[in-house]
């Protein structure tokens, strides 16, 4: 018990920095894999997890494999799992009608259960996607991963939600698609590879922008590894989440995790480790989670940008499959809040 209050305070002092000012906007991502990793600060080089590992690492994927008996997994985003269900139930109702109108010589009717069907299937076919956020696929050794429809665009205001979006710009507009690869050569030493494209939607322009990822990870311990990125390029000028993952093009980047027991990990990534040109020279970036059980872990994360030596806190919270992430810069009159409803299926 003295164990929690200690953690939990350890969280509220994290916390209070992100609370204690007067924000005009919250800026939303509601699909999205990296509500972990960005609640710990963007601290994820050396973190080797689940699939979200592949936006940060791609040398870091692992698919929790027990006694051999999956070859991978499906994440699904429960968070559109009610939008899908919709889509088919109107496709089905819409073809009942359709077959009703056929039998009864009814045009009117018939031609109603196609539109029904027409719309019942572009709901589906819309938010499939979002629904399966990722897969991946493998064994202890070669994994491949997939992840799909990831936020690269916050949505409006929390007030507001998706109703003052531009009209003319559907949720498909500001995505990235992944596809990546992680082989493991010794026990101890993985490599990694991942492809990204980016399509982006913004003031009436859109924008394309393909790259790639490089990794490198090494567990010399059970429970401490380090990993080392090379990321190609980044659609930096539209992408507002770069102000929290603060990676850039053509850079290296450092990170190194330590796990001291089963339920606590704690984390270091240093960025642009080789170019004082670019933005975040050998930034530091700090994480730590602490699961206070089973269901529930909490997260917290900091680092002081070098080019305007602002402070910014992130605080993280999960729930069994819901992870909830707040993210403030100290000097600016917004706040992020990260939303995943991740659920993992075994095959």
């Amino acid at each position: 018990m003295t164990k929690i209050i200690l953690t939990l305070t350890c969280w509220l002092l994290c916390l209070a920095p992100c609370l204690a000012d007067d924000t005009k906007e919250d800026k939303v991502f509601i699909s999205t894999s990296k509500a972990r990793s960005l609640a710990m600060g963007g601290a994820y080089t050396g973190v080797s997890h689940k699939s979200e590992s592949l936006l940060w690492n791609p040398a870091g994927v692992e698919i929790p494999i027990r006694a051999n008996e999956e070859t991978g997994r499906i994440y699904l985003n429960s968070f559109a799992a009610p939008f899908v269900a919709t889509g088919v139930l109107a496709t089905i109702w819409g073809y009942n009608v359709w077959s009703e109108g056929l039998d009864e010589d009814d045009d009117e009717q018939t031609h109603d259960g196609a539109e029904m069907m027409q719309d019942g299937s572009k709901i589906t076919v819309f938010f499939l996607p979002f629904l399966i956020k990722s897969v991946s696929v493998g064994d202890r050794k070669t994994a491949v991963t997939l992840n799909l429809a990831e936020d690269i665009l916050p949505h409006s205001t929390l007030e507001s939600g998706l109703k003052n979006a531009d009209p003319d710009e559907t949720l498909y507009d500001n995505k990235s698609y992944h596809l990546g690869i992680k082989h493991q050569l010794t026990p101890s030493l993985s490599l990694g590879g991942d492809l990204s494209y980016f399509h982006t939607f913004e003031d009436a322009k859109h924008a394309n922008v393909k790259s790639y990822t490089l990794g490198i990870l090494q567990k010399p311990m059970d429970n401490l590894s380090w990993g080392l990125t090379y990321f190609n390029e980044k659609p930096s000028a539209l992408e507002p989440l770069q102000e929290l993952e603060r990676i850039t093009d053509e850079t290296y980047n450092f990170g190194a995790s330590f796990k001291p027991d089963n339920q606590t990990e704690i984390a270091c990534d240093i960025r642009n480790l080789a170019d004082p040109d670019k933005p975040a020279y050998r930034e530091f970036h700090y994480g730590i989670e602490r699961n206070i059980s089973r269901w529930v872990g909490l997260r917290g994360g900091y680092y002081k940008e070098r080019d305007s030596q602002d402070d910014v806190f992130s605080f993280g919270l999960r729930i069994k499959n819901f992870s909830y992430t707040f993210v403030k810069n100290t000097s600016e009159d917004y706040r992020y809040h990260l939303i995943g409803i991740i659920m993992a299926v075994k095959f």
